[in-house]
């Protein structure tokens, strides 16, 4: 068998084919007119290269081959080739993307249709295509100059339209970034664009949206800015204070400010009377209590001048001479006769008792008062029943209508004499 006969060739003249012949060819690294014969030498080769065990790429590229010699193409492709076939498609949709506005209409709406053709096996080259298609009938005006705000608004919608939509939001920014300066012209522009370029004003809507209201935007972004807090710089003393501190009326920090005194003076207050009432060398002070009779209260101040002049650490005795002094009762310690002392009254034993133990610089404490809570047992009010009333009905007879022409009587007839 010749070589001619043995040529590699596609079975179909179709670009799709070609394009997979030619990639097979690529990767078993054979040239065009070598027979099938080379191919199968130089694939045996790689194999021993690759210790006998085939990639799915080389025996992609064999199975290509070997359909083309026989005069068949398998129907399903490997993911090699359907990745590399797919990303020469994006990348023709693209190049035609980055010059359609540079084209006429008519070459323009060719180009679309031709390749919108060759995509249909492809979703992403056609679903980009579709993006594209509202541009093809676009008509794009020249540029004037750096003043004419209008066409330069146009060539910023046609950049913008025929990116992809991550780049296009970046640009989108950079160019409301570059727009600042001039905020008020750009936003007059797009009044411009409406009116005599309604086509664009559908298709980049977005845009002009978002540059109009770009004053807007820069005015409400310099208000925030100016209402954030600005901290004193306590270093250098430059700085101003914040807006929450300098939001306060003075009012509010002079009363906290008194607040805060009046309670520390009142807890100073409170804990000097109690070191001033605890120490040993204080005189005691008659407790005060609305039980005690006048001969009691005068018992008392006679017994707190008793212990008020005694030597510091002296046992407590009192004065005998009293009538109140002397008594036998239970143990309040001896004294010089060896009888014990207990005040006739209960009030006067309490307070005589809470005397000594402020002399002794022990804690005085009153026993608080209990009172049991007294149970109020809970009232019932048994529910009253009222049985229905019943009343029989009525019965009354029916009546029935009377009728217009009462129906005749029978009788015996009526005889005339003659």
């Amino acid at each position: 068998m010749s070589v001619a006969s043995q040529s590699i060739r596609p079975s179909q003249n179709s670009d799709r084919i070609a394009r997979r012949l030619q990639w097979a060819r690529e990767q078993l690294e054979i040239g065009d007119a070598e027979d099938f014969d080379a191919v199968r030498v130089r694939t045996m080769t790689r194999l021993g290269k690759d210790e006998f065990v085939p990639d799915a790429v080389t025996l992609e590229a064999y199975r290509v081959l070997l359909g083309a010699q026989r005069n068949f193409f398998q129907t399903r492709e490997s993911p090699s080739y359907a990745q590399r076939e797919e990303n020469a498609l994006l990348d023709e949709v693209e190049k035609f993307a980055n010059q359609m506005f540079a084209m006429p209409l008519a070459e323009r709406r060719q180009r679309w249709q031709e390749l919108y053709a060759g995509v249909q096996h492809c979703l992403r080259a056609k679903a980009r295509l579709e993006l594209l298609w509202p541009g093809v009938s676009l008509e794009l005006p020249e540029i004037r100059g750096e003043a004419d705000y209008k066409s330069r608004l146009m060539g910023y919608l046609a950049e913008l339209f025929v990116l992809r939509p991550a780049a296009r939001a970046e640009r989108l920014d950079e160019i409301l970034q570059a727009m600042r300066g001039d905020a008020k012209q750009w936003s007059a522009a797009v009044e411009s664009v409406r009116w005599l370029h309604k086509p664009w004003a559908t298709v980049a809507a977005d845009v002009l949206e978002r540059v109009e209201k770009l004053p807007e935007t820069l005015a409400a972004a310099s208000a925030a800015a100016s209402s954030v807090s600005v901290r004193r710089d306590y270093g250098t003393g430059v700085g101003m204070p914040s807006i929450a501190t300098a939001s306060k009326p003075a009012s509010d920090s002079g009363s906290r400010r008194g607040w805060i005194i009046f309670v520390f003076l009142a807890i100073a207050f409170g804990l000097l009377r109690f070191f001033i009432d605890v120490s040993p060398g204080s005189r005691v002070r008659a407790p005060k209590s609305s039980t005690t009779s006048p001969s009691d209260e005068a018992e008392l101040q006679r017994l707190m001048r008793a212990l008020n002049q005694r030597p510091p650490n002296a046992p407590f005795a009192p004065d005998q001479s009293s009538s109140n002094a002397p008594s036998v009762g239970p143990a309040r310690g001896p004294l010089e006769n060896g009888t014990e002392f207990r005040p006739q009254s209960p009030v006067l034993e309490s307070q005589l008792e809470r005397l000594q133990r402020e002399a002794e610089g022990l804690p005085t404490f009153d026993p608080p008062s209990f009172q049991p809570p007294t149970f109020q047992p809970p009232t019932f009010d048994p529910p009253t029943f009222d049985p229905p009333s019943f009343q029989p009905p009525t019965y009354r007879p029916p009546t029935f209508p009377t009728p217009r022409n009462p129906s005749p009587t029978f009788g015996p007839p009526a005889f005339r004499q003659p």
